[in-house]
């Protein structure tokens, strides 16, 4: 016991220390990581450690169960995906509350947003640096995403995601691109893409729905309803 004990606080430091990756340890030790009840309960007790609940205050609701399968949730690991949820009722106001983040898009009233229903969003989200369509358009590279079944992001669960993958990896995303948000727009003509360049801070830009760059693409995420 003594020897598992110093184990895990060995883990624990290397994993604060940026040697080791929450991710890979938690493969490695935990023998439950792919079944539905403990990645609910994994994100719940996240949700409230990281001040997402707290920031919520009444709005706050229980999880529902996660809506993937043992079989999808292993698969989605080997493709490199994590499973997220935005909790119903989430708002920017809550995320820049929980993470301390200062940013103009998170008192903007322009900013709209396909997020913060009355249910909770489950998806596996695309947890790699290359991004899908890099290069073309926000129109065109969610249209093509559609026709896989999958799709982009809003800006909520993009920062929930970039919050989530620096603390399973001890890196946020996009370092090197940017990302299209197209579940988010700015006075409706334009869509956000965001990023985190040099692994530092979160940057934002605006740009015309049908304007392409060569270091934007699409974060892919597979939706699921929430199991009734």
């Amino acid at each position: 016991m003594m020897f598992t004990d110093s184990l895990f606080k060995l883990m624990e430091r290397g994993i604060e220390e940026g040697h080791l990756a929450r991710r890979d340890v938690l493969r490695l030790v935990c023998s439950t990581i792919y079944d539905p009840e403990w990645v609910r309960l994994d994100l719940r007790n996240w949700l409230s450690d990281t001040g997402v609940y707290a920031a919520m205050g009444a709005d706050a609701r229980p999880l529902s169960p996660c809506p993937f399968s043992e079989k999808e949730l292993r698969d989605a690991d080997e493709r490199n995906e994590i499973p997220l949820v935005a909790p119903a009722g989430l708002r920017r106001q809550h995320l820049a509350k929980a993470y301390n983040m200062q940013h103009w898009v998170f008192t903007e009233s322009d900013v709209t947003s396909e997020s913060g229903g009355n249910r909770d969003e489950w998806m596996l989200v695309s947890a790699g640096e290359d991004l899908f369509r890099l290069g073309e358009s926000c129109v065109d590279a969610a249209e093509a995403a559609k026709k896989t079944g999958q799709g982009g992001l809003a800006f909520e669960e993009y920062t929930l995601f970039a919050h989530r993958l620096r603390h399973l990896t001890g890196k946020y995303p996009d370092t090197m691109n940017w990302t299209w948000l197209p579940k988010s727009s700015y006075v409706s003509s334009l869509v956000l893409s965001a990023g985190f360049p040099g692994d530092k801070e979160l940057f934002l830009n605006v740009w015309p729905w049908t304007e392409f760059h060569s270091n934007v693409g699409l974060r892919l995420a597979r939706r699921r309803g929430p199991r009734p």
